[in-house]
């Protein structure tokens, strides 16, 4: 990217530019700090991108703003400098991560996330590099998300409440091993608590189950209804 000046004004085009803007092109320090913001956007993009697809389970939403908030705290130098971004301004950035999150953030988000085997490793090797702290994107602890998520869901059933909190305390401290119920983690969750050991979450599996079916969003509905002809039409109104 830092060529392009010289890709620019090496090629014949019959356009005027104004001298501006092509003393702007010809600044390479300008092009280091596009190359720089593009390194800075690259992992917003691909998460938005996977949050669209098909593919993309409940549980990730909350994985993608942790990864989006991993990838601010770990930019490379060189990108930190182009930004003349401080320690102060990445912390603001944290913020903003957090902030966008609590847009749209409820507490099967979280549960989501840690009853999601396949992001086990991901959540144990972020709290080595960040402290247990930088796990929780909400007011609460992630884990307090996840009993608040749990009470929601059985309303006023304090006996239930009390079952299906003990089945999560035995998920979390799970053996992982060959054994293991969520030992395919390349299975989709939903597939793998549904085939959860009954004598051990009989009260956990159900609603699990239920919410990691949920879509991560209105990507498919928007998709089914572009490609059906239905984007303005009454069937909308």
């Amino acid at each position: 990217m830092c060529q392009l000046p010289t890709e620019i004004m090496s090629n014949d085009l019959d356009v005027d530019l104004p001298n501006d803007l092509k003393d702007l092109i010809l600044t390479a320090s300008f092009w280091k700090g596009v190359a720089a913001v593009e390194v800075l956007l690259s992992v917003v993009y691909s998460c938005l991108s996977y949050l669209e697809g098909d593919e993309s389970t409940f549980s990730s939403v909350y994985t993608c703003f942790l990864a989006v908030a991993h990838h601010f705290r770990t930019l490379p130098p060189d990108v930190r400098a182009a930004l003349d971004l401080s320690n102060a301004d990445v912390d603001k950035m944290h913020t903003l991560v957090c902030h966008c999150l609590k847009t749209i953030f409820l507490p099967t988000h979280a549960l989501a996330f840690r009853t999601d085997p396949l992001f086990d490793d991901l959540r144990d090797n972020l709290a080595k590099l960040h402290m247990d702290a930088f796990l929780n994107l909400g007011d609460l602890t992630i884990l307090q998300e996840c009993k608040k998520a749990i009470k929601r869901m059985v309303a006023i059933d304090i006996l239930l409440n009390r079952l299906m909190q003990s089945e999560f305390g035995l998920y979390t401290i799970r053996v992982e091993d060959n054994d293991d119920d969520f030992a395919d983690i390349f299975s989709m969750p939903q597939h793998m608590w549904a085939l959860a050991d009954d004598s051990v979450y009989s009260h956990l599996k159900k609603p699990l189950l239920a919410i990691h079916k949920m879509p991560t969003g209105a990507s498919a509905g928007e998709r089914n209804h572009k490609s059906a002809n239905r984007v303005h039409s009454r069937n909308r109104s």
